[in-house]
């Protein structure tokens, strides 16, 4: 079966003004939008290697907005949880808000707020790393 397409917004946010001699990634917020209806196997790979690539390039804390997301699998759930791992070993963290009802439930059922932090609006989880 051919891997879907899923479109995916990347938006860098700055916290606080570049060094002159580096870039550091703490001071950045990567704001990824998902622009699919749901998180299968399919679209699920792309945006793994979406996260992947964002990550090993120095990402330290992303925020994900799913509020176009209206269905979430075993591998959906699984993208978020190979992300935390990838982001263990950096300090860094991942945020995603705007989940629709019936995900959040499944979610915090299965603990996922352990590894991946859940809030209800962007502001919420901007206010997070803005003041970390």
């Amino acid at each position: 079966m051919p891997e879907a397409s899923v479109e995916l917004e990347l938006e860098i946010i700055r916290l606080s003004p570049i060094a002159a001699t580096a870039i550091d990634y703490n001071l950045y917020i990567f704001r990824v939008n998902i622009n699919a209806p749901s998180i299968d196997l399919n679209t699920g790979a792309a945006l793994t290697a979406f996260l992947e690539t964002i990550i090993r390039g120095g990402a330290q804390k992303i925020v994900i907005d799913m509020k176009n997301v209206e269905q979430l699998d075993s591998s959906g759930i699984g993208v978020f949880i190979n992300a935390s791992k990838l982001m263990s070993p950096k300090n860094g963290e991942i945020a995603i808000f705007n989940i629709q009802p019936e995900i959040k439930t499944v979610l915090k059922t299965i603990n996922l707020q352990k590894l991946v932090l859940i809030f209800n609006l962007e502001a919420e989880a901007m206010a997070h790393f803005r003041y970390l």
